[in-house]
C-alpha cells in the first residue's frame, strides 16, 4: 500500500468502512490504515486481520504500532483461513494476476462464513463493466475478463458481478451508494 500525491489508496477503503459492522475479518494488514479506521467505528465490535507475511506483522511490532483492543492479527494465508464474521473485507492480492484474484475471492468467501462481503478493486470493475488487472503492478501484462457489464451501467454491472462471482452476500445497494463508493475510490 502506498499513500502519496499520486497514490491516494486510503480513500479506497471508504466502502469497506461504510459497510463494516459487528465482527470484521480483514485480509492483508499493510500499514494497518483500514484496520485503525474500522476500529474507530462504533458498529464494529471486533476486527480479525489475516496477514500471510510475517515480516509485515514483525514490522508493526518493531515500530511499536499501537492497535485498538478490537484488533486481533493472525499470521495465516487468507486463502487457507477458515472462520466466521459479519463483514468480510478482502484486500490482500495487490500484485496477483486477475485470475488468481478471482479464485482467491471465491475461495475465501467459501471458507469464511459471513453475512456481507466487499473487496478491493470492486468499484472500478463495477464502473468499467470489466474485471481487469491492477495496472500498478509492472510485472503483470494487463488482461480483462468480461462478465457481461457495460461501462457506466453501475447498478446492472453490480448485479452481474454478484452473479459472476456467485456472491449473494455482496450487500444490496442502491445506485446512489454505488456511485458514492465509485467516486470515493
Amino acid at each position: 500500500m502506498v499513500f502519496d500525491p499520486s497514490h491516494g489508496q486510503a480513500k479506497q477503503f471508504y466502502s469497506h468502512y461504510n459497510l463494516a459492522y459487528g465482527h470484521v475479518v480483514c485480509t492483508g494488514l499493510g500499514f494497518g490504515t483500514r484496520e485503525k479506521w474500522l476500529s474507530s467505528k462504533p458498529e464494529v465490535e471486533k476486527i480479525t486481520v489475516i496477514e500471510a507475511f510475517k515480516p509485515i506483522i514483525d514490522y508493526h511490532k518493531d515500530i511499536g504500532t499501537e492497535w485498538s483492543d478490537k484488533i486481533e492479527i493472525i499470521h495465516c494465508d487468507a486463502n487457507d483461513y477458515k472462520g466466521k464474521c459479519d463483514f468480510l473485507s478482502l484486500d490482500h492480492y495487490e500484485f496477483n494476476d486477475i485470475q488468481s484474484i478471482i479464485d482467491s475471492i471465491k475461495r475465501i468467501a467459501k471458507n469464511v462464513k459471513h453475512k456481507s462481503i466487499w473487496f478491493w478493486m470492486l468499484e472500478p470493475w463495477i464502473e468499467n463493466g470489466i474485471i481487469s488487472d491492477n495496472t500498478e503492478n509492472p510485472n503483470i501484462i494487463p488482461i480483462s475478463i468480461r462478465y457481461g457489464g457495460i461501462k457506466g451501467d453501475i447498478l446492472n454491472n453490480y448485479n452481474k458481478i454478484k452473479e459472476f462471482f456467485g456472491l449473494r452476500k455482496l450487500p444490496d445497494l442502491e445506485i446512489k451508494e454505488l456511485v458514492k463508493f465509485i467516486n470515493m475510490y
